[in-house]
C-alpha cells in the first residue's frame, strides 16, 4: 500500500465516521507496516492495534513498541491521579487540555493549564510525589513521571498575543475520562478554540489524532459562541479561517473520498494570512525573522518525524532536551509564552 492507501485503511479501521476504506486484505507484514508507521506518527498506534484485533486481523506486534505503549499507559493513569491529588491538596483549579478523549489513544505527554500564581506550588507538590522537573522556563515547564511527560501551561500566547484568557479556560472545565480515569478537561467550545490556535501557531500542523477528535466534536460546538469569543480577543477572522480550513479538509476526506496526508502541515501562505487576520497586530523586524525561522524549524521537525534520526533524538533524553531548548529559544524570540508565573 502507498501512503494514501494506508491512510484510507487506517481511517476505515479506526474511525466509524469514515466510509470509504478500500477493501484491502492484510496478506503479509509489508501490508500493515506502512499503516502502523502512519498510526505511530499520528498518536494512533494503540487504537489501530485494538481495532485490528476486533476485525480479526492477526498481526505480529513489535514487542518493544507494545511494551513501551503499555508502560506509557500505566504512567498516564498514574500521572492523571497525581495531578488530581496535588490540585486537591493545594485547592487549585486545573484543566487537562488537548486530551483528545474521544479517541482511544496513549498520549506522548499530558498538558495541563493552571493559573500563573499556582504554578510554582504545583511544581513543588508534583516533585514531592516523585515527578522530576526537566524543563522550567518562559515557553515551557515540563516534568516527567517515568515514561510520561507533563507540560504545564499558564498562558496561551503566540507571537506576543494572548489568544485565550486564563479564566475563560478554567471556567470551561468539565469532567472527562480516558481509560476509566476521570479528570478535569475542557468543554467542546474551548477545546475547539484552543486546538485550532495551537495547531496553527504552536506546531504549524495538525495530527490525524487531533483532526479526528475535532471532527468527533464538531457538531457539538456552538460556532457563534466560539466566534464571539475570538472576536472579543481580536482574532475572530483567524478563527473563521482556521475553521474553514478544517471543514475543507473534512469535506475532502469524508465527502469527496480523497485523501490528505497526516500529520498535515499548514503552508506558510495560510499561516501568514492568519497572522494578518489578528486585529492591530504588528511585528518587529526581529519577530518577523524568528517567525520565518519557526517555519523552517517546523518543516524540519515535520520531515524528520519518525525517521531514524528523529527516533534517536526521542530515545535520548539529553538530545531531546537539547532540541527542545533550541526550538524553545527561537519561539521566545518571536514572542511565544506558555508557562510563566507571576514571580518571573
Amino acid at each position: 500500500m502507498n501512503k494514501l492507501e494506508s491512510l484510507k485503511f487506517l481511517l476505515g479501521i479506526i474511525d466509524p465516521n469514515y466510509s470509504f476504506s478500500p477493501n484491502i486484505k492484510l496478506n503479509d507484514k509489508s501490508d500493515i507496516e506502512p499503516v502502523v508507521k502512519i498510526a505511530s506518527k499520528n498518536g494512533l498506534y494503540y487504537i489501530l492495534i485494538e481495532k485490528l484485533k476486533e476485525h480479526g486481523h492477526e498481526i505480529s506486534e513489535n514487542k518493544q513498541k507494545k511494551e513501551s505503549e503499555m508502560k506509557s499507559l500505566i504512567d498516564l493513569k498514574k500521572t492523571l491521579e497525581i495531578i488530581k491529588t496535588c490540585a486537591a491538596e493545594l485547592n487549585i483549579d486545573y484543566a487537562v487540555i488537548k486530551a483528545c478523549s474521544t479517541v482511544s489513544h496513549v498520549p506522548r505527554d499530558v498538558d495541563i493549564f493552571v493559573r500563573n500564581k499556582d504554578r510554582i506550588r504545583l511544581i513543588d507538590s508534583l516533585e514531592k510525589k516523585g515527578m522530576i522537573c526537566v524543563q522550567k522556563g518562559i515557553t515551557e515547564t515540563a516534568l516527567k513521571n517515568r515514561n510520561m511527560k507533563l507540560d504545564i501551561y499558564t498562558e496561551i500566547c503566540y507571537m506576543g498575543v494572548d489568544f485565550i484568557d486564563t479564566e475563560f479556560l478554567l471556567q470551561s472545565i468539565q469532567e472527562d475520562e480516558i481509560f476509566g480515569i476521570k479528570f478535569q478537561g475542557l468543554n467542546y467550545n474551548s477545546t475547539m478554540i484552543l486546538m485550532l490556535v495551537h495547531s496553527i501557531f504552536g506546531h504549524g500542523s495538525i495530527s490525524l489524532l487531533d483532526f479526528i477528535h475535532l471532527n468527533n466534536i464538531r457538531n457539538e460546538i456552538n460556532i457563534e459562541e466560539c466566534e464571539k469569543y475570538a472576536y472579543s480577543k481580536g482574532w475572530g477572522k483567524v478563527f473563521k479561517m482556521a475553521l474553514n480550513k478544517f471543514d475543507d479538509i473534512t469535506n475532502i476526506i469524508y465527502n469527496n473520498n480523497e485523501m490528505i496526508y497526516f500529520p498535515y502541515l499548514f503552508d506558510k501562505k495560510f499561516i501568514m494570512e492568519c497572522v494578518s487576520g489578528i486585529d492591530n497586530f504588528e511585528m518587529s523586524f526581529s519577530e518577523k525573522f524568528f517567525l520565518n525561522v519557526t517555519f523552517i524549524q517546523d518543516r524540519i521537525i515535520f520531515e524528520f518525524n519518525d525517521t531514524p534520526i528523529y527516533n534517536f533524538v526521542k530515545s535520548s533524553e539529553t538530545a531531546r532536551n537539547l532540541i527542545n531548548s533550541l526550538t524553545a529559544s527561537v519561539k521566545i524570540k518571536r514572542g511565544d509564552k506558555k508557562s510563566i508565573d507571576d514571580k518571573e
